[in-house]
């Protein structure tokens, strides 16, 4: 349920101070922009590891919504 799962982000940025929450995200491709909107819109920085997803809306997104993120697909551990 996606309330639940704000209010459990709210739970930790209250624990653990709101400029001390990071979201790193190793994911499936399909879910790559889906996951970054919900970390834009709740003021989460965030790493995003996975290949996959439409890069160029996600780009288009994330400087939209003047988020802070790490876009780096494949941090496979070669890499």
């Amino acid at each position: 349920n996606m309330e639940e799962f704000k209010k459990s982000v709210e739970e930790l940025k209250e624990k653990c101070g709101p400029n001390n929450l990071l979201a790193i995200d190793f994911t499936h491709p399909s879910a790559v922009n889906g996951n970054a909107l919900f970390y834009a819109d709740n003021n989460i920085p965030f790493v995003m590891g996975t290949t996959g997803g439409d890069r160029e809306k996600l780009m288009s997104d994330m400087e939209e919504k003047k988020a802070f993120a790490v876009i780096a697909p494949n941090m496979a551990k070669q890499i």
